[in-house]
């Protein structure tokens, strides 16, 4: 069995202070094999607040994998967010990140869906190049071929039904069934503070997006800050939502997701 922690919009600049050693205790008894952080780690793409996050997760004992989020670009330098939107993050995040994850049990994968600026007024939305999403199933089948397949990214490629407002994913219904088509088992993704599991329409419908909630922003949509716990079994996803309740996180809901035969 392998175990996945999922974090999502962090936000450092916006965080709640009292929540940052509850999700690092938190994470720390759960001890996952990795951690999958999909995006917004920053509020406003602030050198300070990538320092903050950097802190944080390079304290965690578990390798993690983190996407981009759309605001994890500079926030007031406009020139930055045309040329290198994410030049800073990668950067500062240099010791905490990496783009992979690989064992005889689980493979994962990141997917920028971030954009710094976009032909659109909402520059927040996601968007997918289709290239990148078969690129992404090339590498994942580098791994074991038991190995359960994740992708990780920010923004949801499809509007879950809860969803506090429509993800408006460019391409992402186009990218969602590639995935699926691929092979992918688990696309994990943040952006709406929400949490969601939810099939794929596609394929063999065997394929689950799976939304974490905001694990430290105060800025929750109806829904306390939390994070989602994935235990790998040959058989099922067993997912454990967590959710805060005043300076620590308990789990509040399991759910078994089936894996394709």
């Amino acid at each position: 069995m392998a175990t996945i922690v999922q974090i999502s919009d962090l936000h450092f600049g916006s965080e709640d202070p009292a929540l940052v050693e509850a999700l690092s205790e938190s994470i720390a008894e759960i001890s996952p094999d990795a951690v999958a952080v999909c995006g917004d780690l920053t509020q406003k793409g602030k050198r300070r607040e990538f320092l903050a996050a950097a802190e944080f997760l390079a304290a965690l004992d578990a390798p993690v994998v983190i996407a981009e989020g759309n605001h994890d670009t500079p926030f007031w330098n406009m020139f930055a967010r045309m040329t290198a939107p994410f030049a800073r993050f990668r950067k500062r995040l240099a010791r905490a990140r990496t783009e992979a994850f690989l064992d005889d049990r689980l493979v994962m994968h990141t997917l920028n869906t971030a954009r710094g600026v976009q032909a659109r007024p909402d520059w927040s939305l996601g968007s997918v190049r289709l290239r990148e999403a078969q690129e992404v199933i090339d590498q994942l089948n580098q791994g074991h071929k038991d190995a359960a397949k994740a992708v990780v990214c920010h923004h949801p490629l499809i509007t879950p039904r809860n969803a506090p407002f429509p993800a408006r994913t460019r391409r992402g219904e186009a990218a969602a069934r590639i995935l699926a088509e691929g092979g992918v088992d688990l696309v994990l993704t943040g952006h709406l503070h929400v949490e969601f599991a939810e099939r794929f329409p596609f394929h063999d419908m065997t394929s689950w997006a799976v939304g974490a909630g905001t694990a430290l922003s105060t800025r929750t949509r109806g829904v306390p800050a939390g994070f989602n716990a994935i235990r790998v079994t040959p058989e099922a996803f067993e997912l454990t939502v967590y959710h805060s309740v005043g300076a620590a996180f308990e789990a509040v809901r399991d759910e078994k997701l089936a894996r394709r035969p």
